[in-house]
């Protein structure tokens, strides 16, 4: 299913729901690193990168980092549609 644009579109529209809920105040993603597909994909919703968890997860007997996103009600431009609509 890669390349499809399904994960865009099912964030996208859970997204958007999510954040008409009043008592969600905002959305967190939680991504490794190296995976740079995930990472694209937040950003192109408007999801803004707050930073690095170091040591945050663990993984079997690994601990791991991971990059935080969030987006808010507010934002400006947030869960923007794919191209063509949505």
């Amino acid at each position: 299913a890669r390349g499809r644009g399904l994960a865009r579109e099912a964030a996208l529209l859970l997204g958007r729901w999510a954040l008409e809920q009043p008592e969600i105040a905002r959305l967190e993603a939680y991504v490794e690193p190296q995976n740079a597909a995930s990472k694209a994909l937040l950003e192109h919703l408007g999801f803004r990168r707050e930073g690095l968890l170091r040591s945050f997860v663990t993984f079997g007997t690994t601990r791991r980092d991971v990059e935080v996103f969030s987006v808010l009600p507010g934002d400006a431009g947030s869960l923007r549609p794919a191209s063509g609509g949505a």
